[in-house]
């Protein structure tokens, strides 16, 4: 089986304390980019802790050993914001 990170994704905000990340606000990626029209702020210190995440939802996975509960929730460096990380169909 060969498996590709075919997958866009969705990486929400779910709770804050944030001044420049909102509950609410989401940030969507085409593959490995930035869907600039769709998303929101994006703090690049969080992006960056959580591409692991993002990588497994690029690829579909729903791993357990990963946090997965309808997305993987994962919290920023700073412990200011959690955020759901979701796969979405390509069309979306």
């Amino acid at each position: 089986m060969k498996l590709e990170p075919g997958k866009n994704v969705k990486i929400e905000v779910i709770r804050s304390e944030c001044d420049l990340m909102k509950s609410g606000d989401a940030v969507y990626l085409k593959g490995p980019v930035l869907d600039r029209e769709k998303s929101g702020p994006v703090c690049v210190t969080a992006l960056l802790s959580l591409y692991p995440w993002v990588m497994g939802a690029r690829f579909g996975i729903e791993s357990d050993h990963l946090g997965w509960n309808d997305g993987y929730v994962v919290c920023c460096p700073d412990k200011l914001v959690d955020f759901r990380i979701t796969f979405l169909d390509n069309e979306d």
